[in-house]
């Protein structure tokens, strides 16, 4: 059973200023085209002097208009929602920006989903981008599936436009209940009259400051598995519905072509003007190339202005649009996420800047969908995620081929995983006791992140919120050294791996649209106002080959957490072999008498055949 809490809208303010059916456009212009003004100005309730600049209030919403529903087939294709907005400050938007849009529930639908939004008219003039005039691109047979009652219901958490310059739009809550019934002039039964009356409440939504973080399973010195969280924290009043039980989300998942890492300003400056540059194979000004073929390999499998032997599956990259500067932390390669986000949104504005669109700047800068593991999806997700439903790294991933063997070996019959957990997960003081490093460990959280988040929690703590990691997705992670060049140059100059390759997995526009909180198998569904976020973790560089040891720590460090499991399976074998012993043993002993008894039968047999003779 799925519950929404409503309440009754006491004071409507300028929702009743803007009566449903009385719009009229000038000049029999569509409402399609009509401008804002014209609109407004159709209102005789309607006072311009109400709505005046302010610079400190932020954008609201004036009106939701439904236009054109009918009940007779073939009638509705003028169909539209009418979003009319107050925008005080006068602040100029993006106002065609795809990333504009609506969140909405349309009936009995159980979750929210974002609708994008038309423009067609901003007010000029005397109030300059005062009043805004969108369309809700919603299909009418969406709504038509879901009419209750008769009414047809929309449920508005918020709408979210772009500022101008802005890769992600910012969120503004509208928490209000739109109710419609009868018709618009023209699309009832009666032609000649509208019927269209609509009701307003208010509707409960949740603000949420999202952040992120991630951590690495590694499971050898050049791979590991990404763990890429959110995390946010809900006023405690919330938990009256129950659980926090499910998160719904939405974002954008690409694979970043490769990044070259160094810890060389001399490396990073020679390379800076040389960003998104078609170079080639090969090009003499350029004074850097990089290849990972060593000594004992006659073929490279990468290469960035290197005029080498290539193998058959060999990455040549002609544009560099990733080059970040690393920092040594214990003596590690580490760039920290923030870093990695802006040169991700350099390259994105260098391109857009160009005129390119955004498909062909997501076909320039990231890998194509045929890259894409089995188990992730290219570009847009939206799920709902339920904290029942574990997420898990296999034992047998981690610690290298070695480990691997001797995991079969040892449970050649037994798909355990060692590494288990849930997607939502309830922070408490508990978890942030210990060192950095091992609350990292605990809470899957990059261990640089870790003095931030605890916080972050501290702060949250006491206003009597709960803080959630939300673990949405767990991709690869890929890392290894390079060997530097000097264009002008014959002999390999550095060979230390203080030029690495990188290439992670992004989540862009992450979002979090509805939670729900479930109790006694009744769901609470509440909406969301938040802005969407980039998910993008950090560079970590390669391990060394010692690190193997840290790596095989942490693996029985995870163990513990299922010792007991662990301790049982080796008992079973334990007890199972001592009974094989055993009953080996016996099975000697007894056909080692049979064997005697028959061998001292068959000399008594001899002798009396001798007798008789």
């Amino acid at each position: 059973m799925i519950k929404y809490i409503i309440g009754i809208f006491v004071s409507l303010l300028f929702f009743t200023s803007f009566p449903v059916g009385n719009v009229a456009c000038a000049a029999d212009v569509p409402l399609s085209e009509s401008s804002v003004l014209s609109d407004l100005s159709s209102d005789e309730t309607f006072n311009f002097s109400s709505y005046p600049k302010d610079s400190t209030e932020t954008l609201s919403v004036l009106s939701l208009q439904e236009y054109g529903y009918s009940d007779i087939q073939g009638m509705d294709t003028e169909f539209a929602l009418y979003l009319y907005l107050y925008n005080p400050s006068e602040k100029y938007y993006s106002f065609k920006n795809a990333k504009n849009k609506i969140q909405i529930k349309i009936g009995s639908e159980d979750n929210y989903y974002k609708y994008s939004l038309d423009f067609i008219s901003v007010s000029d003039g005397n109030c300059p981008n005062r009043f805004i005039k969108y369309s809700v691109n919603l299909p009418v047979s969406k709504v038509r599936q879901s009419v209750v009652d008769g009414k047809r219901v929309y449920y508005v958490s918020g709408i979210e436009l772009c500022d101008v310059g802005a890769f992600n739009a910012t969120e503004y809550g509208i928490s209000r209940r739109y109710s419609f019934s009868g018709y618009s002039k023209g699309f009832g039964i009666d032609k000649e009259k509208s019927t269209l009356v609509s009701e307003v409440n208010e509707l409960e939504t949740i603000s949420l400051d999202v952040k992120h973080t991630s951590y690495k399973v590694w499971n050898s010195p050049s791979s590991a598995d990404m763990i890429s969280s959110a995390y946010f924290s809900v006023p405690g009043s919330f938990f009256k519905y129950g659980l926090l039980q499910k998160i719904h989300a939405e974002w954008n998942e690409y694979i970043t072509k490769p990044m070259i890492v160094t810890t060389e300003s001399d490396i990073y400056d020679g390379l800076s003007s040389w960003r998104h540059t078609d170079i080639g194979k090969y090009n003499k000004n350029v004074p850097y190339g990089f290849d990972d073929m060593d000594e004992d390999v006659k073929a490279a499998n990468f290469t960035f202005n290197r005029n080498v032997s290539q193998a058959p599956s060999c990455y040549e990259l002609d544009v560099l649009d990733f080059l970040l500067l690393a920092t040594k932390i214990d003596d590690k390669f580490y760039v920290p996420s923030s870093d990695v986000e802006a040169e991700i949104l350099s390259a994105y504005n260098y391109y857009k800047l160009k005129g390119k669109t955004d498909e062909e700047i997501i076909s320039l800068i990231f890998e194509p969908e045929e890259k894409t593991s089995d188990k992730r999806t290219y570009g847009y997700n939206n799920v709902v995620i339920d904290a029942g439903e574990d997420m898990e790294i296999p034992s047998s991933s981690l610690g290298g081929a070695a480990f691997n063997w001797i995991y079969k070996i040892l449970f050649p019959d037994i798909n355990y995983s060692d590494i288990i957990y849930s997607p939502i997960f309830n922070v408490t003081a508990d978890d942030l006791k210990g060192t950095d490093k091992e609350i990292s460990l605990r809470l899957y959280i990059d261990e640089n992140d870790v003095p931030a988040f605890k916080a972050y929690y501290n702060t949250e703590a006491q206003k009597g919120n709960f803080v959630y990691l939300f673990r949405f997705a767990q991709t690869d992670y890929t890392v290894y050294p390079l060997y530097t060049y000097e264009t002008d140059k014959l002999i390999q100059i550095r060979q230390d791996g203080k030029t690495q390759y990188a290439s992670e997995t992004v989540f862009l526009d992450f979002d979090v649209i509805d939670l729900t909180f479930s109790r006694d198998n009744e769901n609470t569904v509440i909406p969301v106002v938040a802005n969407p976020i980039n998910v993008i973790g950090s560079v970590d560089g390669v391990r060394d080959p010692e690190d193997i040891g840290d790596i095989v720590s942490d693996l029985i460090d995870k163990l513990k957490n299922e010792k007991n499991k662990v301790w049982d399976i080796i008992k079973k074998v334990l007890i199972a072999l001592a009974v094989v012993l055993v009953a080996a043993f016996i099975i000697y002993i007894i056909s080692s008498i049979v064997k005697k008894n028959k061998k001292s039968s068959g000399k008594n047999k001899t002798v009396k055949r001798k007798s008789r003779r």
